[in-house]
């Protein structure tokens, strides 16, 4: 829910700003959206390693935001404090570049607001097709895995770029 919150949330403002929809706020959209998304992927990945090792999705979601809150919030504020002031350049290059700075730093912003508040229950159900027990997505899960398995039979070399 984090990705459609900041999206959404970024749409909010705009009218408030003053801010038009151009190829510059959807520029700034589309790279917020990569930021958010790697937020997220750590959550889940730290989710999913406590789960791994034993734990239930609930104790390991309280355990995996006790963990990485810290750093996704102060990645989240660096990154505003980083594009807010560019949001504020004056002349010519300031104009043009406000709304693409200020989207990012909205959406950034309200996904490090949601952040702290994860979804036990979805993770925990996505958690458990790791313990073997089905779930509606192990048809697709199992078939991208066959998929890269034909594709790379060792995995590891193949993604560093060798065969």
């Amino acid at each position: 829910m984090t990705v459609p919150v900041s999206l959404i949330g970024a749409f909010i403002f705009f009218p408030l700003l003053g801010f038009s929809i151009n190829v510059l706020s959807l520029l700034g959209l589309v790279l917020a959206i990569g930021i958010v998304v790697d937020d997220a992927i750590v959550v889940v990945e730290a989710v999913m390693h406590h789960i791994e090792h034993g734990m239930t999705p609930k104790e390991a979601t309280i355990k995996a935001m006790e963990e990485v809150s810290g750093p996704v919030v102060a990645i989240g504020l660096v990154l505003s404090a980083v594009f807010v002031p560019v949001g504020f350049m004056g002349a010519s290059p300031g104009v043009s570049t406000s709304s693409f700075a200020i989207t990012i730093a909205l959406s950034v912003l309200l996904s490090v607001h949601q952040r702290p508040h994860p979804e036990p229950g979805p993770l925990g159900a996505a958690a458990e097709g790791a313990h073997g027990k089905k779930t509606f997505l192990t048809p697709f899960y199992n078939w991208f895995q066959q998929g890269l398995r034909a594709q790379a039979p060792n995995p590891t070399c193949s993604f560093l770029g060798a065969s």
